[in-house]
């Protein structure tokens, strides 16, 4: 498995489930929020295709719908700080250009 897709995987685990920082009583992300799923998909499809610039879009879109969703109250702080960091994360292994 590619260094990206490990990442990738990380930024799953932080849209789709609560992690150990997480409160049980906090709904994943990725329920709260479909669309942060539907990004989500949107990134792994693009790495999956080593189509990189489109998958860093993909990931600044979720960045964005993470903030919202995380202003507009429907995902904990904590929450929006995991997938944020996950985000980064994606975007330093990407390699520079394109596919």
């Amino acid at each position: 498995m590619s260094a990206v897709r490990r990442v990738g995987v990380a930024v799953a685990a932080a849209v789709l489930a609560v992690g150990p920082a997480g409160c049980s009583s906090d709904e994943p992300p990725g329920t709260a929020v479909p669309a942060l799923s539907d990004r989500l998909d949107k990134v792994d499809a693009a790495i999956e295709a080593g189509d990189y610039d489109r998958a860093r879009e993909a990931v600044h879109q979720l960045v964005a719908d993470t903030a919202h969703a995380e202003v507009d109250g429907d995902i904990s702080s904590d929450q929006a700080d995991r997938i944020l960091e996950s985000a980064k994360s994606v975007l330093a292994a990407m390699p520079e250009g394109g596919s």
